[in-house]
């Protein structure tokens, strides 16, 4: 069975050495676009900001759920932090379920904080992970630990089923969530 640091290390490898092209359609062959030769604005005077979650960001796009918890993501997390940073837009770090059980692992999610200290940085957990309440103290502590701006909750029912190591108690997560808020 693998481990879950050599199934992270595959999902960089797979993105670094692949063709990972994604064959499917987009949507937007849905749409039919109308050239508008004379579109009487100036681009500089398009405003792109929105509010997320009361914090104002320059595009209405975020870099979410990429890697972590090797050391292979140390780099890859700190560049992908600072860009967000830089564009005034949230960066959410990959499943940090690691950080429950391996606190070694923690450095490949803290480098966020460290290389972009003002930035829109989300912690990133499980559904599964927070309908264990076991797990609530944990993830207070890896939210506190980067100090983040908020908490992603990941679903994905089907990863985990598929996955050797997943974690498929996928019963309770609504309700976890509601005790989590009331911290």
């Amino acid at each position: 069975m693998p481990t879950h640091s050599n199934r992270k290390r595959d999902h960089i490898d797979i993105c670094l050495g692949s063709d990972i092209e994604h064959s499917s359609r987009s949507g937007f062959e849905a749409y039919q676009f109308i050239h508008m030769a004379l579109p009487e604005l100036n681009v500089e005077d398009i405003d792109m900001t929105t509010n997320v979650l009361g914090y104002s960001i320059n595009l209405p796009i975020f870099i979410s759920g990429m890697t972590g918890g090797i050391d292979d993501a140390v780099n890859i997390n700190g560049d992908l932090s600072e860009l967000c940073s830089d564009m005034n837009i949230p960066f959410v770090l990959g499943s940090q379920r690691s950080m429950l059980y391996d606190k070694t692992s923690s450095e490949s999610f803290t480098i966020a904080r460290k290389r972009a200290p003002n930035g829109l940085i989300s912690a990133n957990v499980g559904a599964t992970e927070i309908a264990s309440k076991e797990n609530h103290m944990g993830i207070y502590t890896i939210i506190d630990s980067i100090s983040a701006n908020f908490l992603t909750i990941h679903a994905n029912p089907l990863q985990e089923l598929f996955q050797p190591e997943g974690n498929t108690s996928f019963s309770g997560v609504l309700h976890a969530i509601e005790d989590f808020r009331k911290r």
